[in-house]
C-alpha cells in the first residue's frame, strides 16, 4: 500500500497556484468560447466533493485574460457561497459587488472606473439597485462573469431566495449583461426539482461533469508535474498513477 507521504496524488485543498495546475484543457476552451461568443452562455460546472470544481473555477478567473483577446472587457470574479456570509439577497448581491470591486478593468477611462468604483462601493444592496449597477455595465460594454461556487447554498434558503431573485438573474442573462459559471455537486436543474424551485433559470445553463476524470495525457503531464517539484516517482508509482 502507498502511504499518503510517498505519493502526491491525494486530493487536498483548492489550487489557488496556476502552475500547479493540471488539465481540463477542452473545458478552460469551452469557458472562454462562452465567454466571448456573440451571446455569452451560461454554464452549470457539475462534480462530487473534491473533482477539482473549486480549483477550476479559480484556475479559470486567474489565467481567463492570457486566453482570450479584449480580456479587458469582462469583470470575472469568484465567490464561494460556503465561505461567504450569503444568507439575504442583500448580503448575496454585496458580496458579488465588493468581490467586482478589486477587479475593474485597468484599460478604462479614469472617469468610467470612478463612476464604477462609487457604484460598488454602496453600502447596502437590493435587486433594483443590483440591476441598475450591471445595466450601467453593459452600457460601458463591461460582461460581469460571476464565477460562483457551491450554488446549492442558496436553494436550501427558499424564503430568503424565492422564484423571483432567479427569474432576475435569467433576465439579466437573457438581456446579455451577465453571465454565469456556477459549480455545484448535482445538476441545479435536479436540485431545482427536489426544492420545487420552479423558476426557468435552472434550465439555461449547458453543464459541463468534472465527475469523468483526467485524460490519460493529463495523467502523464500530472506525473511529471510531480517529478518536476521533486517528488520523483517509481516506475511502479508512475504506472498507478
Amino acid at each position: 500500500m502507498v502511504s499518503k507521504s510517498d505519493c502526491p496524488f491525494y486530493a487536498g485543498s483548492t489550487i489557488t497556484d496556476p502552475s500547479l495546475f493540471v488539465g481540463r484543457r477542452d473545458l478552460l476552451k469551452i469557458l472562454c468560447d462562452r465567454l466571448t461568443g456573440v451571446q455569452p452562455t451560461s454554464i452549470n460546472i457539475v462534480g462530487r466533493h473534491r473533482t477539482g470544481k473549486s480549483s477550476l473555477l479559480l484556475h479559470f478567473v486567474n489565467t481567463y485574460h492570457q486566453r482570450i483577446a479584449n480580456a479587458d472587457r469582462f469583470i470575472v470574479i469568484y465567490l464561494s457561497l460556503q465561505n461567504a456570509a450569503c444568507e439575504t439577497q442583500e448580503r448575496f448581491y454585496r458580496a458579488i459587488t465588493q468581490a467586482c470591486l478589486g477587479n475593474i478593468p485597468s484599460g478604462l477611462t479614469s472617469e468610467v472606473q470612478e463612476n464604477i468604483q462609487t457604484r460598488l462601493a454602496e453600502l447596502t444592496w437590493d435587486q433594483l439597485k443590483f440591476n441598475e449597477l450591471i445595466q450601467f455595465l453593459k452600457q460601458q460594454q463591461l460582461l460581469p462573469v460571476l464565477c460562483i461556487d457551491n450554488f446549492e447554498e442558496l436553494l436550501e434558503r427558499k424564503e430568503q431566495f424565492p422564484n423571483n431573485f432567479y427569474d432576475n438573474l435569467r433576465f439579466l442573462i437573457d438581456s446579455n449583461a451577465l453571465m454565469l459559471i456556477l459549480a455545484s455537486r448535482e445538476k441545479l436543474d435536479d436540485y431545482s426539482k427536489k426544492k420545487q424551485i420552479t423558476s426557468d433559470f435552472f434550465n439555461l445553463f449547458h453543464c459541463h461533469d468534472l465527475n469523468e476524470g483526467l485524460t490519460p495525457s493529463e495523467a502523464e503531464e500530472l506525473v511529471a508535474l510531480a517529478n518536476s517539484l521533486g517528488n520523483a516517482l517509481s516506475s511502479e508509482l508512475q504506472k498507478h498513477a
